[in-house]
């Protein structure tokens, strides 16, 4: 069989999937996932700086006191 034919049907298959508005919730659930899952290390260490900072500023002493 020639390649092209499974190349036309798997385009054929994605263009009918995108008419779908079911595809495009779906897609749009995985692309929050995505980034919620990339950006948990970044937000932790965001938390781990605003814990020090809280408890530096808690500790520290006033200027002018």
């Amino acid at each position: 069989m020639n390649p092209m034919i499974y190349v036309n049907m798997a385009v054929a298959w994605v263009k009918a999937r995108l008419a779908e508005r079911t595809s495009w919730d779906g897609g749009a659930l995985i692309a929050i996932s995505l980034m919620v899952i990339l950006a948990k290390p970044i937000v932790s260490l965001v938390a781990w700086a605003g814990l020090a900072w809280g408890v530096y500023t808690i500790i520290k002493s006033e200027l002018g006191k």
